[in-house]
């Protein structure tokens, strides 16, 4: 994992937080709410962000 990976993760965990703490504040609950969203947010940036970096290193390939 590199840079934009971990830049994924980051972003993804902080809207993630915002967005589970909105949520979570329906129930009472915007700080569980907050921790869910974070972690949700955190692998699903990741994820985001590793499939940018393998698409990117594929298109840096020289050509055959």
């Amino acid at each position: 994992p590199g840079r934009t990976t971990a830049a994924g993760a980051g972003l993804g965990a902080v809207i993630g937080a915002a967005a589970g703490a909105i949520i979570g504040n329906q129930s009472d609950e915007a700080g569980k709410g907050a921790l869910v969203g974070a972690g949700v947010g955190g692998l699903i940036g990741a994820g985001v962000g590793n499939a940018k970096e393998a698409k990117e290193k594929e298109a840096a390939k020289p050509k055959e």
